[in-house]
């Protein structure tokens, strides 16, 4: 029996990859030779499969190796830039601080109010006549006649003309309504209404008396003001100013500042009057007891200082 190469077991290769058939090296592999005639086969051992090769584990890296690669290097002309410009930035707003306080942060503003009084010198009543009749023209001329003679009435009492002042005038058409049926038209009413200004205030009674008795039909107010309020605005503006100036000390005092310029002012003042409202239809005219009492008249201002 002769002795054939390619029959005997290939050693594997321990370098290979486990598990996979290990061939001679060529680059086809040669089947196993066929037994000659008459031959009797014989069974060929198993060659078992090489065990795996154990791998090692990778590497772990090093619990700090990551912190080193994260930490940035910077050249030292970029770390000079950064330096300048935050310190630029610094400088401007500290600069912008400074401004803010010395424009705005150092000052006060106080509000002072003075009222003043005084005895009115001025009544003004306001009173008027309503005129009724079927025709427009009669009911016109019945309202001027009435007009005419509380005029020729007052005459006694010396108001001047330009004290008495027309301050509402209409003429309105009166109809009756009935149901669905279309209204009928049954007249006209004319108004006419006048402010009265009296000077001699002793005189007021007298007047509210006469107008009743003359023929005004309604009488809607009286009311007692101050003609010229130039003086007493004056008393009260002086008042306000000087609560301010106190004021704005004591918290100049409590708050150890000392008080500069005054920067601005500003003042809202209010005009003098003592309205009484009147009943309607003053059948008798009024009678005496008016008070005409005191008037007054109030100042607000308002005062900014600067702080030293």
């Amino acid at each position: 029996m002769e002795f054939d190469e390619s029959r005997q077991p290939v050693t594997p290769n321990p370098w290979a990859q486990p598990n996979l058939p290990v061939y001679p090296s060529s680059s086809t592999p040669t089947p196993p030779a066929l037994p000659a005639l008459g031959e009797t086969s014989q069974p060929q051992p198993i060659t078992p499969a090489p065990a795996p090769i154990p791998q090692a584990p990778p590497a772990q890296p090093s619990p700090t190796e990551p912190l080193l690669k994260t930490i940035p290097v910077f050249p030292i002309g970029n770390i000079a830039l950064m330096m300048f410009v935050i310190t630029l930035v610094s400088m401007v707003l500290a600069f912008a601080n400074d401004w803010f306080d010395a424009s705005h942060g150092r000052e006060i503003s106080v509000n002072g109010t003075g009222t003043a009084y005084s005895a009115p010198d001025v009544a003004k009543i306001d009173f008027g006549v309503r005129s009724e009749s079927r025709n427009l023209s009669s009911s016109q001329k019945a309202n001027a006649a009435a007009i005419a003679k509380i005029k020729n009435d007052l005459a006694a009492f010396d108001i001047a003309n330009e004290d008495i002042q027309t301050v509402n005038y209409n003429i309105n058409p009166d109809y009756i309504y009935s149901g669905a049926q279309k209204p009928r038209l049954t007249g006209y009413t004319t108004y006419h209404f006048l402010r009265l200004t009296i000077r001699k205030l002793d005189m007021v009674d007298a007047i509210l008396q006469t107008l009743g008795y003359s023929g005004a039909t309604d009488i809607s107010q009286i009311s007692f003001t101050i003609d010229d309020t130039a003086e007493i605005q004056s008393e009260a503006r002086e008042k306000a100013i000087a609560n301010a100036k106190d004021l704005a000390q004591q918290l100049a005092n409590l708050s150890d500042a000392k008080l500069g310029q005054v920067i601005s002012i500003k003042e809202d003042s209010s005009n003098p009057n003592n309205p009484y409202p009147m009943a309607d239809g003053m059948g008798g005219g009024g009678g005496p007891g008016i008070e005409q009492g005191s008037l007054s008249v109030t100042s607000n201002v308002t005062l900014t200082y600067s702080l030293k």
